[in-house]
């Protein structure tokens, strides 16, 4: 069955949503306003009136702040500041000890093999968190040992289908790796 609403962009607008939900909202209390005999709607447009009203007559004052009071307040939001990023990075701490993650991983060696009688090459990234991810396959003739172009090798001129993806590249180095089956040099 196809939805008709799917096809139609006006419904899935973001601003149409929006502006229909401020306008049902009005609406229903325009309704709650009239059976209810409340002022609901009346005392809210009050309220926002005099918030307004306040706030501008507020930043209309003129303040007199001694030199020593703006250096004060510029201290205590840089001392808040820091405050509130070093409680930040007590909740991201990693709990990983910082000497085993500095010792050179023995996988990190593992960089070539063999998939489908066709031979792959590759590199490792360190993440910003300490895990290492898998990148740049690079396919390469068996034969010669060159980087294929297109599918084709240059030195022999052989062809070769069945290349594959990126991700399931990544799958069996990982499973490799995580099981201990990749070659030790």
């Amino acid at each position: 069955m196809h939805d008709k609403r799917k096809n139609n962009s006006f419904w899935n607008n973001n601003w149409t949503v929006g502006t229909g939900t401020a306008i049902i909202s009005v609406l229903i209390l325009r309704i709650i306003d009239s059976t209810a005999d409340t002022k609901i709607l009346n005392s809210t447009w009050r309220f926002i009136k005099a918030l307004f009203i306040n706030l501008s007559l507020f930043f209309q004052r003129t303040f007199t702040i001694p030199t020593w009071g703006l250096i004060l307040i510029a201290f205590s939001g840089l001392g808040l500041l820091i405050l509130v990023l070093w409680i930040g990075s007590l909740f991201n701490k990693n709990d990983k000890d910082t000497t085993t993650s500095e010792l050179p991983v023995e996988f990190l060696k593992y960089k070539s093999d063999t998939f489908d009688n066709l031979l792959y090459k590759w590199e490792y990234i360190k993440d910003y968190d300490g895990k290492y991810d898998i990148v740049n396959f690079t396919p390469y003739c068996p034969k010669d040992n060159c980087i294929l172009h297109y599918s084709r090798c240059p030195i022999c001129n052989t062809y070769f289908l069945k290349i594959k993806e990126k991700e399931e590249l990544r799958i069996l180095v990982r499973h490799r790796i995580e099981n201990n089956l990749y070659p030790r040099n």
